[in-house]
């Protein structure tokens, strides 16, 4: 398998069908090693497709002499950090919505109980 970006160029088009097949399971395992059991399959699944979309995005402006691997590597990490980021700040909302309808749960029942007497 060679490497240089410029090997994976037919008529000076991107062939990404050849690098999602090639790159795939690399990317996955970059993928897992990165963010362990914290992501799920889907949400791994989710920045593969990114990376790739990412990869599709920027055709123009890769140098066909730089190796692909580094490249693409660096964006999966990238989109990797970035979900997982997401993803503890998505938690973190949820947290305080959960102890936001507490407190106002509590304090209808509070104020109710309080005028009910």
């Amino acid at each position: 398998m060679n490497e240089e970006i410029g090997n994976y160029k037919i008529d000076n088009e991107i062939d990404i069908e050849k690098i999602i097949s090639e790159y795939s399971n690399y990317l996955r395992v970059v993928i897992k090693n990165i963010c362990g059991n914290y992501l799920s399959e889907e949400d791994i699944e989710e920045v593969l497709l990114d990376t790739f979309l990412a990869l599709w995005k920027n055709k123009n402006i890769l140098n066909d002499y730089k190796p692909i691997k580094p490249y693409i590597s660096s964006i999966a990490h990238n989109l990797t950090k970035k979900k997982m980021t997401q993803m503890h700040q998505n938690q973190e909302i949820g947290i305080y919505i959960c102890i936001n309808d507490f407190i106002n749960i509590f304090v209808r029942k509070f104020y109710y109980s309080k005028c009910s007497i």
